[in-house]
């Protein structure tokens, strides 16, 4: 939840609207537009946003669960009480679990060396290991495109769907293979015998064996459903995150665009935003090359071939990969990915802000929203009959409302889901008026009134404020429509096709993470051994010593 609060003392006379004191809106549906063609390449999915890695760990949880506990598993088709009963002796409820696990030596539907539980394990490999490296691939947006990542996002959870639909088909196989009769090992003329299970199930007094298997096979078929939901239910949650996290960035970059083309004074403030990131980029890649030039300084003139000969070549290679990723950034920061229209007056520094980045935003009506943290605003409105407040045109129109709206707009545009606006008067009838306007502007920027919270504040009293009491049950269902409406209009101008999109660029980078990360790990792990080891040694020194002592003070 967001934090708004808006500021103002004394008296307020309403006016009626004056035509030379309204402003337009900042937000509007053309501009929507326009800046989805604008800044297309420039949407990504905000700055933190992880992809659940956890969806295939659910699925196993409860895998696990209907394997350790076949007779609750298969408890809802069985009606016979001696089935029921036999499955929880311990020898066959063995056989039962070490069948869905592919370990029992009758079964052989999958080599022995690769077992159900090896298979599963990969594939939960794969899939963490992808969805490990997301938020960074996230980050390659661009010159990766959106769509693509998302696509790509949903090819990896297809595979997890593949890879369970093949293990519960191998499972299946397995439990039915429990129940067929074993061919006589030399002579095919002789007729075959009971395999393990049956033999067992019938020494419990199971008698009827197809209808056994058939209310197990049920059973296992009601399990596996359920076992796949939760890995889907978890999946299709992440999935819509992710399209959200695309419309909120799409939200936010417009919202910044809007702000640039309303204001000159706002354009400087984000160009000044967008060089401090692209120098915070820069900074520790300065620092890291400064570092290598001394090392390589130091090393001085090495003989040819020499391991101080290697270690400055490498230096050398470093440095100038180094500066060549400077080279990058400078370019990713100095150019616009233009769409369709002509952008010629768009603000190439757009792209590079977000909009915590900006510690202000200038209002066309003069007016400055403050950021004292990311997505909490103020905004000091003041009252026409305080000298030390804003100008008495300042009331005479719509601009009070546009401010507000503005407020409104900056949470949304955050990418908070629900907003909080604080309304802090010293006159009761002036703070509710105010009130009434905060809520308007939520409504306004798509806020629907369940979402919306309004606090008044009068001396440092709080007040009621309920929307029901002031507007009335119709008039809330009436805003309620209208938010909905407008986050659907929204919601149109920025439509993503994920489909047929071209995910090779994506997967390459995506390999090139994981790479990186498996290379990381391997290093990581020399160096702990190396440690292992000198730790190991030097025990082994201080012993010896400690026995030379030892022999020393016998002598």
């Amino acid at each position: 939840m967001s934090v708004l609060v808006a500021y103002g003392v004394g008296k307020l006379i309403m006016h009626g609207l004056n035509k030379a004191n309204t402003v337009d809106s900042t937000v509007t549906a053309e501009r929507l537009q326009q800046n989805n063609l604008i800044f297309r390449d420039q949407i990504g999915l905000g700055k933190d946003f992880k992809f659940d890695q956890h969806p295939f760990d659910a699925f196993l949880a409860a895998r696990k669960k209907n394997i350790d506990e076949p007779a609750t598993t298969f408890a809802t088709a069985i009606k016979d009480e001696k089935l029921k009963a036999a499955l929880d002796k311990p020898d066959i409820k063995k056989m039962v679990q070490d069948a869905l696990s592919n370990q029992h030596p009758h079964v052989g539907i999958v080599a022995a060396d690769k077992p159900l539980e090896g298979m599963l394990d990969t594939a939960q490999k794969n899939f963490t290991s992808n969805t490990r490296h997301f938020a960074e691939l996230s980050k390659q947006i661009p010159p990766l495109k959106v769509e693509a990542v998302i696509q790509t996002m949903s090819d990896i959870v297809s595979e997890g769907v593949r890879d369970i639909e093949l293990q519960q088909k191998l499972e299946t196989e397995n439990l039915k293979a429990l129940f067929k009769p074993i061919p006589h090992p030399t002579d095919p003329t002789q007729p075959p015998t009971d395999s393990p299970l049956v033999t067992k199930l019938k020494a419990e007094g199971v008698t009827d064996l197809a209808a056994a298997e058939k209310a197990m096979l049920e059973d296992l078929s009601t399990a596996h459903k359920a076992q796949m939901k939760t890995f889907q239910d978890e999946t299709s949650a992440a999935k819509v995150k992710l399209h959200q996290a695309a419309r909120n960035d799409f939200a936010e970059v417009n919202f910044i665009a809007s702000l640039s083309a309303d204001n000159k004074k706002m354009r400087e403030v984000i160009r000044l935003a967008a060089a401090a990131n692209r120098d915070k980029e820069i900074k520790p890649i300065q620092e890291e090359i400064q570092a290598k030039e001394e090392e390589a300084r130091k090393l001085g003139l090495p003989a040819p071939n020499s391991p101080e000969d290697q270690r400055k070549k490498e230096l050398i290679q470093e440095i100038l990969d180094a500066k060549a990723k400077i080279k990058q950034i400078e370019d990713k920061f100095g150019n616009l990915s233009v769409g369709l229209l002509n952008a010629k007056d768009a603000d190439p520094n757009v792209g590079h802000v977000n909009l915590a980045d900006l510690p202000e935003i200038l209002s066309k009506t003069g007016k400055t929203i403050k950021q004292k943290k990311p997505g909490e605003f103020t905004l000091e409105i003041g009252a026409m009959l305080n000298p030390f407040g804003s100008p008495v045109g300042y009331f005479l129109g719509n601009k009070v409302q546009h401010d507000m709206n503005l407020l409104a707009e900056a949470v949304r545009a955050s990418g908070k889901s629900s907003i909080q606006m604080n309304v802090n008067y010293s006159n009761e009838a002036m703070a509710m008026k105010r009130a009434e306007q905060a809520y308007h502007a939520c409504i306004n920027a798509g806020y629907p009134p369940e979402k919306i919270k309004i606090n008044v504040t009068v001396k440092g009293e709080k007040k009621d404020f309920d929307p029901e009491k002031v507007f009335g049950k119709e008039k809330i269902a009436e805003f309620k429509a209208k938010a909905e409406k407008i986050t659907a209009e929204r919601d149109d101008k920025f439509k993503l096709t994920t489909t047929g999109q071209e995910t090779k660029p994506v997967k390459d980078a995506l390999e090139q993470l994981k790479s990186k990360y498996e290379a990381e790990q391997a290093e990581q792990q020399r160096i702990a051994e190396e440690k292992a080891k000198a730790a190991e040694l030097a025990a082994e020194n201080d012993e010896e010593e400690e026995h030379h002592a030892d022999l020393g003070a016998h002598t």
